[in-house]
């Protein structure tokens, strides 16, 4: 049976949802729980600047009234990624020693900070130029039903003609992969592989290598039957 799902423009009203589905994904897909407790201040790093300067490149996947996926764009072309711009941001980085002091009881907590404020500029990779870049998430329940691949193709039907206009021709997302299904499930959709980093921010999690994936494509190439 197929699922009847809508795809719309985001609106204000979407933010809380939008930021719950942020820190039950953020975990290799899988709640960011075990890995920071603080899920205010992990949805304010990764939707803060979407939601916030560029709310009108976002898109809500919806069923039955209820948010179950979105996809958040910006058409800024410097190549730091939004995590670095958030990451660095008046608001995030207050004080490094307040929120040591905070989480100085939870090492799990302590280690994700140690990362944002040390480690993170170190383990991004490489962004083409002239890209705007994306990031999205699926509720896990809601999977494997083409939702992500329609939020990508209504992003790019939505803001084709404002990216050329600013002389953008590439998409590029950021993706943490555990091993090669997550590179091939980009590549099955008509994504290269620009660069890929080692990442250090699971290493505690896992006993194997988790890395920081960067693929893009030309958007003159992006299809409905590639996506």
């Amino acid at each position: 049976m197929t699922l009847d799902y809508m795809i719309r423009s985001y609106q204000p009203k979407d933010q809380e949802a939008v930021r719950n589905i942020c820190a039950d994904t953020g975990f290799l897909g899988d709640p960011i729980d075990p890995i920071f407790s603080d899920r205010e201040i992990f949805a304010d790093i990764f939707t803060n600047y979407y939601l916030e300067k560029e709310p009108e490149h976002s898109f809500i996947a919806e069923v039955d009234n209820q948010v179950v996926g979105y996809l958040m764009a910006s058409l800024n072309k410097n190549p730091k990624s939004a995590l670095i711009l958030n990451s660095l941001s008046p608001g995030i980085r207050a004080s490094y020693n307040q929120l040591t002091g905070k989480y100085q009881k939870s090492p799990q907590n302590k280690e994700f900070i140690d990362w944002l404020f040390f480690r993170v500029s170190k383990e991004i990779p490489k962004n083409p130029t002239a890209a705007m870049h994306a990031h999205f998430n699926v509720r896990k329940d809601y999977r494997n039903e083409g939702i992500g691949k329609s939020l990508m193709w209504t992003m790019f039907e939505n803001l084709k003609s404002k990216a050329f206009e600013r002389d953008i021709d590439k998409l590029y997302l950021e993706i943490f992969s555990d091993g090669q299904k997550d590179e091939q499930y980009f590549k099955d959709i008509n994504f290269k592989l620009h660069d890929k980093k080692k990442s250090t921010l699971f290493r505690n999690q896992f006993n194997k290598e988790i890395e920081l994936l960067c693929v893009w494509q030309y958007l003159d190439r992006l299809h409905p039957k590639t996506l």
